[in-house]
Order: structure tokens, then sequence, then C-alpha cells
């Protein structure tokens, strides 16, 4: 046994041994196939032979779904491990599990294979009897993952890429309650410190349970056509944030109320705890305003993946939009500050000084690869802190289209 790919597959279902690595120059991906043994089948390069292309979703909890296209039927079978890489990048974009196969014999001719990413076991798994008393959170996720997750699954345990911030929880109890549940009542609860928190499985096969970061990934200019630009950015504001929650204890019983400090209408909910100390309750109520006490800012963009050094994006991190500012009006502005930005040295010094910050809040909520022989392209889903957009399911070969026809790229 040994490491396998970017992550660890030494045991578990999809134990395996160490492939001979792919990397793709002359087309915008490679698929690798893996059965369930670890075994690699073979390597698919998009645009040669009857692979056609691939279409995958990458959201705040990781790897989310994918379809591959063929011309023929190709040596794939469900529950195979797919790995994708882009262009000449040597880490991976995207694992997932294969769920949907085409039936032999149907005179539907549609040669398509799709499934899911690894979170999509949390979906699937149970607990058992897990009982924790004034243990950290942080080793409650780490006991849950190492006795469930990663027994029963192909997801690694890495402690590296747990972190709770020191949160101590009084008492839980999973009693046989799906997976996907705990995790949400532990996030609920750790973002009682006021952080945002993402939780899944990342693109190395690893579990993650991880603050959102604020880092600017990528800089975008509106209006110019590049790798780093954008034809048309039109965002969009909306407020759905809850002003006052009314707590609930499991036996149904009055506990207490919780008050955002956003000053919004009225919304007014609701909500009955988990399994959890009286203790616990307020914190558990306080996590649930965080996650949801935002004024919703979205956009969504299409631009070009690179074809060197491919960015990889996430459903994480910010994005920093910008405008390309005529030379006859830089010296208007050389008396203000630089949007809340600094390029390069200087007020206005490196390679964007001729350009103005217009947004740098915008948080990636999902993105969606298309490569195919003739085009590589993302669509990305800007928002803010808003993880009720993993609950949706978008049409990725439409949306594509249709925005690709509007913003004429």
């Amino acid at each position: 046994m040994g490491t396998y790919g970017s992550g660890y597959y030494g045991k578990g279902y999809y134990g395996g041994r160490t492939p001979t690595p792919f990397i793709s120059v002359a087309s915008p991906g490679i698929i690798e196939v893996y059965n369930p043994t670890g075994d690699l089948k073979g390597a698919y390069q998009v645009g040669s032979g009857i692979f056609l292309g691939v279409d995958f979703t990458l959201s705040d909890s990781g790897p989310k779904d994918f379809s591959l296209y063929f011309a023929g039927f190709a040596d794939i079978d469900k529950s195979d491990l797919v790995k994708i890489k882009v262009f000449e990048n040597v880490n991976y974009f995207f694992q997932g599990v294969v769920r949907k196969t085409p039936i032999k014999g149907s005179s539907n001719v549609d040669y398509t294979y799709s499934g899911f990413g690894l979170s999509e076991y949390f979906d699937r798994l149970s607990t058992e009897s897990q009982s924790y008393t004034s243990e950290p959170l942080e080793d409650i996720v780490a006991d849950l993952v190492s006795n469930i997750i990663a027994v029963k699954s192909p997801i690694n345990l890495n402690y590296g890429k747990i972190d709770a911030f020191g949160v101590t929880v009084n008492s839980i109890d999973f009693d046989y309650i799906q997976v996907s549940e705990a995790l949400k009542q532990l996030k609920e609860l750790a973002q009682s410190n006021g952080s945002q928190y993402r939780v899944g499985v990342d693109a190395d096969g690893d579990f993650f349970f991880l603050p959102r970061s604020s880092e600017i990934i990528k800089n975008l200019v509106v209006g110019k056509n590049s790798d780093i630009g954008i034809p048309e950015y039109n965002p969009q504001d909306e407020n759905r944030a809850k002003t006052k929650l009314f707590i609930k204890k499991k036996d149904g019983t009055f506990f207490g109320t919780v008050t955002s400090t956003e000053d919004n209408d009225v919304y007014e909910q609701t909500v009955t705890a988990p399994d959890i100390a009286d203790g616990d309750l307020l914190s558990w109520a306080t996590g649930i305003l965080t996650e949801e006490e935002v004024n919703t800012r979205k956009a969504s963009i299409v631009w070009e993946v690179e074809k060197i050094e491919p960015t990889f994006l996430k459903g994480d991190g910010r994005l920093r939009i910008i405008s390309e500012i005529p030379a006859t009006n830089l010296q208007d502005l050389a008396a203000f500050p630089f949007g809340s930005g600094v390029f390069g040295a200087g007020l206005f010094g490196g390679e964007q000084s001729n350009a103005i910050v217009l947004d740098d809040t915008l948080r990636v909520l999902e993105v969606s690869y298309h490569l195919s022989n003739n085009e590589a392209m993302r669509y990305i889903q800007l928002g803010l802190d808003d993880p009720k957009l993993e609950l949706e399911v978008l049409d990725i070969r439409a949306e594509l289209k249709d925005l690709k026809i509007s913003l004429g790229v």
C-alpha cells in the first residue's frame, strides 16, 4: 500500500497502490478510473478516442457531481472512482464515484456516465451510538470520521483539515442518525463563535471541517477578454436573514430565544434542538443565526480555464472584481485610495495600476467546469456566505450554453 494520487488509500473499500501520474497537455483534461479495490483501470483524455468531454461541479462541500460523455461504451462501471485533472495541473480537481452508466441494448444512444463527489456518503452512512461529554469539537469530529466515515467509505481522515477553534461541547449524542445530520449539528455548534464553516470532502479525498476562507484567490477584470477577463458583471442583492429564533428542546418544551444583531425586517422562526445538553442550546441556535445572517449578493460569471497552470477554484475563497480605468481618468483618481486593495508597489504600482476595485466581497459558492475538445469553460456562482446554495441542483450544460450566448464568450 502507498500514496494513492494526492490522498492516502491504503485501507478500506478503495485501498490500492500508487498509480503512474497522468498529465493532460494537448487537451483540456484527463480522467483516471479506478475500481473499488483501488486498481487503475485506465485513463481517458478529453477529445481523444471516444471520450468527448466532462462536466463537473465543486461546491463549498467539495466535489459535487460529474458527467462523462463518450461516443461509445467505456470500461467504466458503477462504484468506480473517477479522478479529474485539468490541462497541465498535476493536482486533481475532482474525485467522485460513478452511480449511473449507459445500458447496453437501449435504443437511446446516449453514452453518459455520471456520479457524485465523495461527500455524498454523508447521506448514505448512519452513526451508531456515539456519545460525547465535555470534549473538544475537533476531537468529536475526528472520532466520527475515524470510526464511521473512513471505515465505510473511501474518504480519508486528515487531522490537519479539522479546525474548530477550540470549541468544547458539553454533551451530544448521535443515536443512529445520518452522518450528514450529525455533521450539520457539529457545524452549527462550531459557528457559535461567529465563524462560518465548510464541511465536506476535498479533491484529495480528505474529509475537512474548516472555517471558510476570506483569501482573494483571483482578480477578474470586467469588460476584458483574457484569462482574467469577464465580458459582463451584473450582481444582485437580496436579504434573507433571520431576526429571532425561538428554541424548543428535543422534548418539545420551550427553552429560550436568540436574537440577530442585523438590522433587518422581522423574520422569526421556531427551531427544535437535537439531543444536546441545555448548556449547548444557545450556542447551537446562535450557530444557525450565524449561518443565515447575511445580506446576500449574487452574481454568475463565465470565463475560460487557463491553459498554463490552471487555477484550481473551489467553493471557497473570494474573487476581486475590478474594472479598467481609461488613461484620461487616472489623474483624477490619483488623490483617492485604491479601492480596498493595492496592486504592486505604490498607490497605482503594478500591472493592475489602470484598474479600480468594484467588489472584493463576493465568495465563490459553486464552480462548474465544462471540458470538451474545443473549449474549457468555468461557470461560477458568486455570493456572500450562503450555504443554502449547496442544496440546489444546477443544470450545468444548459447554464453554460445560455451564459455563453448572453455574454458573447
